[in-house]
């Protein structure tokens, strides 16, 4: 990216690590103070920013918003004083703290100090040197993914890595799907180790990866969210010599993960399985929910949690050589929909399976296509007249006809199940998938009732062979 003197100022507000710079204490007692009274606005989701801690800088004055974003400060020195605020959901996207130089009154007099994020207009031209783009109000908002790029081994800050945000691009006319293709926007690290890539979609996940002319990143996944801007640093493996490539072209290294898998109720989760993307080593808890990831690659990577039965624990990982990382993940427990039990065979599930593939009724995708792709949702994604959206919580399939938009039902294996179990699947593990955008088109045992034309998906596992 740019080189420049606002480029360097804008890291060292923006970019700056979490947490207060060192000061001073001021403070000089029996001098006049006053009081501070003010609100916290985010600009970025326009709304008061509740419980956000505000302070006082150099004096030990703090004070937390209230349900409107209102706080009031008392006895803060007169003078020229710095009145800072934070908030995790702001140190959450890489904005660790914002404020604005105040002056004052002494003598029990109140100072008037509203205080607010800047706007996602402000942010996006400091970082990306232009202005936000004008965009249709039914398209998705554009923003920025920014961070720093650094070696794994040592936290030396990389110039010249190129970053890459990739995502697929879904073209629709009248309900259908007219074009399909896999947008890219690409960047290099500057002379700092920091990366800007701006005019990315903010409601659809992403991937994004970081390289060197040796090695590369795992491919993570980002999800920017309504506040349209976020960070995510990387890490590289520059010392190739820690990393190698097994006989399946799997990664293999002298990395570490030591975890715990827990439901929303806290008991410990057995047989949930563990592993790190483009890993080969793969392993499940124990009866108190612990598990061990050995020979895993350094730096930054995505490492999936997953139990059948229970939404899939995604997040982003660093790993370091010869270190071992500590994680804890929580399963939330899905919602179980089989109000419909299938008592056919599974050799005949399977055979009238092989026969609607055959005679092309609705739209399918084969095994060996399913399992080049890295997870369920990038599968689906191909398919006509359905629109994947997840949020890093929750996974929809939303099925598009003549412009109306409802959740698909989605059944694995002959049983109804819930969209967010396909986040819990591998692709590696699917026969065949299945899609019928119109409900009254699919086989009877699985059409919705008579009042819902709603998209259908069927999902085969090599259960069935």
């Amino acid at each position: 990216m740019r080189a420049s003197i606002r480029w360097t100022l804008v890291a060292a507000v923006l970019l700056a690590p979490p947490g207060r710079l060192a000061t001073q204490q001021v403070t000089v007692p029996g001098r006049p103070v006053g009081s501070v009274r003010g609100t916290v606005f985010d600009s970025l989701s326009l709304e008061p920013l509740r419980q956000a801690r505000v302070w006082v800088e150099g004096t030990t004055r703090t004070v937390l918003t209230d349900g409107r974003g209102r706080f009031e400060l008392d006895s803060v020195p007169e003078g020229s004083r710095r009145i800072l605020f934070e908030h995790p959901a702001l140190d959450s996207i890489g904005f660790p703290q914002f404020g604005r130089r105040v002056a004052v009154s002494g003598g029990g007099v109140t100072t008037t100090a509203d205080l607010a994020v800047p706007s996602i207009a402000t942010i996006y031209r400091s970082l990306c040197g232009n202005p936000l783009p004008s965009q249709e109000r039914s398209a998705d908002p554009v923003g920025v993914i920014f961070g720093s790029v650094s070696d794994a081994g040592n936290d030396t800050r990389l110039a010249g890595a190129r970053v890459e945000v990739s995502w697929l691009q879904l073209r629709f006319e009248s309900g259908r799907v007219i074009d399909m293709g896999r947008s890219a926007f690409n960047a290099r690290s500057d002379s700092l180790g920091n990366f800007y890539v701006c005019g990315v979609p903010t409601r659809q996940m992403v991937s994004l990866a970081a390289g060197t002319a040796s090695s590369a990143t795992g491919r993570l996944d980002v999800l920017v969210g309504p506040r349209r801007v976020t960070r995510q640093d990387l890490r590289i493996a520059v010392n190739t010599q820690t990393i190698a490539l097994d006989s399946s072209g799997k990664l293999i290294g002298n990395a570490l993960v030591f975890g715990t898998v827990r439901t929303e109720g806290g008991n410990p989760l057995q047989g949930a399985y563990a592993g790190v993307d483009d890993a080969s080593f793969e392993t499940a808890s124990d009866a108190a929910g612990r598990f061990l990831l050995r020979h895993l690659p350094a730096g930054s990577h995505m490492l999936t949690v997953r139990a059948i039965g229970y939404a899939a624990h995604r997040v982003a990982v660093e790993l370091r050589g010869n270190d071992t990382l500590r994680i804890s993940a929580v399963l939330r427990g899905l919602t179980v929909l089989d109000t419909l039990t299938v008592s056919a065979p599974r050799s005949l599930l399977l055979g009238e399976m092989v026969d609607r593939v055959r005679t092309g009724w609705g739209h399918s995708v084969l095994g060996p296509t399913v399992r080049r792709a890295g997870q369920m949702s990038s599968v689906v994604q191909q398919l006509p007249s359905v629109t994947v959206r997840d949020n890093g919580r929750d996974l929809a399939i939303i099925s598009r006809i003549g412009g109306r938009e409802c959740n698909a039902y989605v059944w694995i294996d002959g049983w109804r199940a819930d969209a967010e179990q396909l986040r819990s699947m591998r692709p590696r593990d699917i026969l065949a998938v299945e899609w019928y955008p119109r409900g009254t088109h699919v086989p009877l045992r699985y059409q919705p009732n008579a009042l819902d034309h709603c998209g259908v998906l069927l999902v085969w596992t090599d259960a069935l062979r």
